[in-house]
């Protein structure tokens, strides 16, 4: 079943009004796809300053290698207290901003206690294993032990 006849459909496209409104309307998305762009890349912005402006203060104690969630375990209800505060300061926070916030902290602890313990992710040591045909590229040693670089 037709609503319009297909004539009327197809005078109506030609009209200049029709053709004008069209035209507006795909201005009207663009602006507002603009927008929101505009809104999203300061509102990440917001996000990246916030968490920048966390300083984690890290106290060594003694921990075997590997130890990671021992040596972050502390510095976590810090951490939410931190996010929270953030939060509170910037205002409205949606929840897919609220974990971007939360990794962004997370990230800023985490490269504090890699800073603080060599054997923690991230903190440039290698932790995967020599390869013994390969040589280390930091070193040029072959990974066997009995050659000397």
């Amino acid at each position: 079943m037709k609503l319009y006849a297909e004539a009327r459909v197809a005078e109506v496209e030609r009209d200049d009004t029709f053709l004008a409104a069209q035209a507006r309307a795909a201005d009207a998305r663009a602006r507002a796809e603009q927008a929101r762009e505009v809104r999203e890349a300061r509102r990440a912005g917001l996000l990246e300053a916030a968490a920048g402006s966390y300083v984690p203060v890290v106290h060594p104690e003694p921990l075997r290698k590997g130890a990671v969630r021992k040596a972050r375990e502390p510095y976590l209800r810090e951490l939410e207290r931190v996010q929270t505060r953030l939060e509170q300061e910037i205002g409205r926070v949606t929840v897919r901003e609220s974990a971007v916030l939360a990794t962004l902290l997370r990230k800023r602890l985490d490269q504090a206690l890699a800073a603080t313990y060599p054997w923690y992710p991230g903190s440039g040591a290698q932790t995967a294993p020599v390869n013994p045909r390969r040589p280390d590229p930091a070193t040029g040693a072959t990974g066997t032990g009995t050659e000397t670089g």
